[in-house]
């Protein structure tokens, strides 16, 4: 093992034990997490969150962790989708254990994670390179940095550090491992599971170990570590891997039409040239962290020579030049580099998910650029004693500014009015999902007029949204207009036939018209479309228990309570029937 690397220590403060400096250094990234993110604590359930936490079934009792192994991460609110992401409902349903509802526990967990992942980083990167400088530069870069905020500052967003955790934690045991297979090793494998079950961009795990073959076989670089790593530590991961991809291909599967999104009229070629175009993105995300907003939207380029593509083509090739370049004269600049482009391949386009760009696909590669940024600006300062100073002033003060936006940030995270009026600031005429979310976010203010409002905003840019014809029709029944409720009810069911929602709500109509077989028809198909939607079974208990028919009701609402056993309407039906 190579020993720590002096030269570029010339800027940072002596002490006299080295164990010290690295306790005051962990210290420093808890309290600055703490500082930067404390504003979150008071923000409450945004976006997903309804979906994956209040209303998420599965993770309010620990009978249903069969059920969250093998369906998908939003099924437990009854909502269809293709995430495969068991241990972020872990997570959650030890949160709402301790917490219920409040949103305050979640955001403690995470902001755990992330300072958890912030600390490794500083751990991983001196253990590769023993330069403890641009360690901490890196790790507090990525601490602080705004960008992180739409997956900290943001309870549904925890996947990205859960998973970022396990892969370091992961990739840390992986190069303390002695031999094949000794503890350290098995728990590396277990880790990079866990990373796997925390979100699928994990997947790109194994090519980033297959790194360090690269960058830390022995001969290859002094003042760095040498692995001695065979084939056999790295087969395990691909074996995974190779594992996941089937299972999620075949059983794991919960969509038709494969595992990824097509984006229309787009083949090889596109798909690549829009993989050079987002790197270009993302690196102006990066060093330049203004108007961040989730919803971002990209136009598919279709030729090389449009005049954005010759800059990101340039942008790209300078990268690939900087990591052969740099390969052996500064290989933390190679390595950070070479990390930043494999770990935005899941996310690259070539692969099209649920959307081409979005902040958060920043949080793992993000890593890499902040390696090779804090490594060249370490280099370049290292044994000149006229620039010491001025340098170290100058990372305070980029801090200082990333602090203060990310404070910001987390700001337009208070609740979901907040948030979707900030958003539509940058995609007014372009987002149905945005007005449609706002709409939604009044409505449940009682704020009926303005949500009418956006939710006709959302249906003319885009007439094929199924939740939105639901909701507005909710608001029609709330507020007594059951004609036209129906008809977006109908309208709703029309465009998804199996929407156990808007069944339900329906049959919730004809019971105040008095249509009492036809709620009955929609109640039952609605439990058709969705065993484990609570909603039917009470609806249903409801409709016998007016009609006297006191032992079909129970019978429904016992159904009920086994679904959700905390659920207090279920529980007030049940008692008001007797004995």
């Amino acid at each position: 093992m190579a020993k720590e690397d002096d030269r570029s220590y010339n800027i940072e403060l002596k002490v006299p034990h080295k164990a010290l400096l690295s306790i005051l250094i962990i210290s420093a990234i808890v309290i600055l997490g703490i500082s930067i993110y404390a504003n979150t604590f008071m923000n409450g359930f945004v976006w997903d969150d309804g979906g994956l936490i209040s209303g998420n079934l599965y993770i309010k009792d620990a009978k249903y962790i069969p059920k969250i192994f093998t369906t998908n991460l939003y099924r437990g609110s009854g909502i269809e989708g293709n995430f495969y992401r068991p241990a972020q409902s872990l997570s959650l349903m030890f949160d709402y254990a301790v917490w219920r509802l409040d949103p305050f526990g979640y955001h403690i967990q995470n902001l755990l994670f992330h300072i958890l992942s912030a600390i490794l980083i500083y751990l991983v990167l001196f253990y590769l390179f023993r330069n403890r400088a641009a360690s901490v530069i890196s790790s507090v870069l990525f601490l602080v940095h705004p960008v992180q905020v739409q997956a900290v500052g943001y309870i549904a967003g925890r996947a990205d550090p859960l998973a970022l955790f396990f892969m370091l934690l992961s990739l840390l045991l992986f190069i303390r491992s002695r031999r094949h297979y000794d503890i350290l090793h098995i728990f590396s494998i277990f880790s990079f599971i866990c990373a796997l079950l925390s979100k699928e961009m994990a997947a790109i795990f194994p090519l980033l170990l297959l790194l360090l073959n690269v960058y830390f076989r022995k001969g290859v670089h002094k003042n760095a570590l040498e692995l001695d790593k065979g084939i056999r530590d790295y087969l395990p991961y691909f074996v995974i891997i190779f594992i996941y991809i089937l299972l999620r291909a075949t059983v794991l599967n919960f969509v038709t039409g494969g595992l990824f999104m097509e984006t229309a009229g787009t083949g090889l070629y596109e798909k690549l040239l829009a993989f050079v175009k987002v790197i270009t993105l993302y690196i102006g995300i990066i060093f330049l962290p203004f108007n961040l907003h989730i919803e971002r939207t990209m136009m598919m380029p279709r030729s090389a020579f449009e005049p954005f593509m010759l800059l990101s083509i340039f942008i790209v090739t300078v990268m690939l030049l900087a990591i052969t370049d740099t390969f052996k004269r500064r290989p933390q600049i190679s390595f950070g580099l070479s990390w930043f482009l494999i770990a935005l391949i899941p996310v690259s386009n070539i692969f099209p998910i649920n959307a081409q760009i979005a902040e958060h696909w920043l949080y793992l590669p993000s890593i890499g650029l902040f390696l090779a940024a804090s490594s060249f600006f370490v280099s370049n300062i290292d044994g000149k004693m006229m620039v010491r100073r001025p340098a170290a002033i100058s990372f305070v003060i980029l801090i200082f500014i990333f602090s203060v936006l990310t404070i910001r940030q987390n700001m337009f995270w208070k609740d979901d009015i907040t948030l979707y009026h900030y958003t539509l600031k940058f995609a007014d005429s372009t987002s149905a999902r945005m007005h449609s979310n706002l709409a939604l976010a009044y409505q449940n203010e009682k704020m009926h007029e303005k949500a009418i409002v956006e939710y006709r905003r959302a249906l003319a840019i885009s007439p094929n949204l199924p939740q939105t014809y639901n909701n507005l029709a909710n608001i029609y029944n709330e507020l007594g207009l059951f004609e036209l409720a129906i008809e977006n009810y109908l309208k709703a069911i029309g465009i998804k036939p199996d929407y156990p929602e808007a069944h339900s709500n329906l049959g919730t109509v004809y019971v105040k018209l008095g249509r009492f077989a036809d709620a009955e028809r929609m109640y039952k198909k609605a439990i058709e479309l969705n065993p484990y939607y609570v909603g039917p079974y009470l609806n249903l208990g409801n409709l016998y228990s007016g009609a006297k028919r006191s032992e079909l009701a129970r019978q429904y609402y016992e159904k009920a309570l086994t679904l959700d056993p905390e659920n207090q309407p279920v529980k007030r039906a049940l008692s008001a029937l007797g004995n």
